[in-house]
């Protein structure tokens, strides 16, 4: 365990994060904003990259260095051993997020003094370069200045983890894969109940809801991780991790999970998801709205239109009452993922705050109504 490892993940899910991370086998836990800081080595890379279905992007620290200028942030990112990460016949991206320093007067500038000391290095030692790629590199390098210190890290994920792969299109309101599953854990789903979401949209609250009591792993449908491409890759290694992950997974039947919606468009996007899969998920889908489900003795989680990217804003009073209505008329409680404004206050039963969270760069609020 002797890599240093940091887990993101999005504002108001760290402790769900920390705990999966503690789940999988991470040592040494610490709740940081955005994220989990832990210690690893490449099992844990793997394995955590393959299963975690809370976090973003799994980082591996490779320096922490000091400088006080742009000439000394230069010369502190040249000194690193880069071929000790990166070959000449790969491609690289670079991410940079300053939260404090005098020194740099403009972010561009100072990302462009990195790539140049990045491939300066190659240059120097073997008078060749690797690439820059913006959209698909193979090692993209993620960097994060905070005054005088410079933290260096790989990104083990490349494409972040809420990319699942099982989806066929996006819906302009969809929920990241990985919120969704945050919502689940935060519900604490006791899954001897049907699960409901009855206005689903493209059905990832369904799908994770479902790949969480079918224990299938999060990248089970995924096939590409940053990873690969390292110099220290074990092909065999995550084999093994993969093979012995999907043994896991629960075939037989288990609890229904309903996912409805106004939309047939919506449903076929659901349908056309679950076909991706070649373990029986148990969704059972529906064009239907609300006020037609059957709700009785069931564990409901839902996203509904907060009036900006779908739906009218001066419907959602009268939208939220008939759900509140109808849910509550058949089941105990129910769990709503709201915009954080004065549409709490359109609730006449007990609200319970469970996590205030971003979707996006919306403030929301997922809350707990029973009746």
């Amino acid at each position: 365990m002797d890599l240093k490892l940091f887990m993101t993940c999005p504002r108001g899910f760290e402790e769900v994060c920390l705990n999966e991370m503690e789940a999988l086998g991470a040592i040494d836990c610490i709740k940081d904003k955005g994220g989990v800081q832990f210690e690893g080595d490449l099992n844990s890379i793997y394995k955590i990259n393959y299963n975690s279905r809370h976090g973003m992007n799994l980082l591996w620290e490779i320096a922490i260095l000091e400088a006080n200028s742009i000439d000394t942030l230069y010369e502190s990112i040249l000194g690193i051993n880069w071929d000790d990460f990166i070959s000449i016949v790969n491609s690289f991206s670079l991410q940079i997020r300053i939260r404090e320093c005098d020194y740099i007067k403009n972010s561009h500038f100072a990302k462009l003094k990195i790539k140049d000391a990045i491939v300066d290095f190659f240059k120097n030692k073997f008078n060749d370069r690797p690439n820059i790629s913006i959209k698909d590199p193979d090692i993209p390098i993620h960097i994060f200045i905070d005054k005088n210190q410079i933290k260096v890290y790989l990104n083990s994920s490349g494409d972040s983890l809420f990319k699942r792969n099982y989806r066929t299109a996006i819906h302009k309101a969809a929920l990241n894969e990985v919120y969704a599953a945050g919502l689940v854990k935060l519900s604490n789903w006791q899954m001897d109940r049907i699960f409901i979401d009855p206005m689903c949209g493209s059905g990832t609250i369904a799908i994770e809801s479902s790949m969480i009591i079918h224990n299938i792993p999060s990248g089970y449908l995924r096939r590409k991780y940053a990873f690969m491409h390292w110099l220290n890759y074990k092909p065999n290694l995550f084999k093994e991790i993969t093979e012995l992950s999907n043994d896991g997974i629960i075939k037989h039947k288990v609890v229904d999970v309903y996912g409805s919606d106004v939309y047939d468009r919506c449903i076929n996007l659901l349908n056309a998801s679950i076909s991706k899969f070649d373990v029986g998920l148990n969704i059972k889908s529906s064009v239907k709205g609300f006020k037609y489900v059957d709700f009785k003795d069931s564990h409901v989680i839902t996203n509904p239109p907060y009036g900006v990217r779908i739906g009218k804003k001066d419907n959602l009073e009268y939208m939220y009452k008939d759900l509140e209505d109808k849910v509550l008329d058949k089941t105990k409680d129910a769990f709503i993922l709201i915009e954080d404004t004065d549409c709490i206050n359109y609730f006449s039963s007990k609200v319970e705050k469970i996590a205030q969270v971003m979707n996006g760069n919306l403030k929301c609020c997922f809350i707990k109504i029973s009746s």
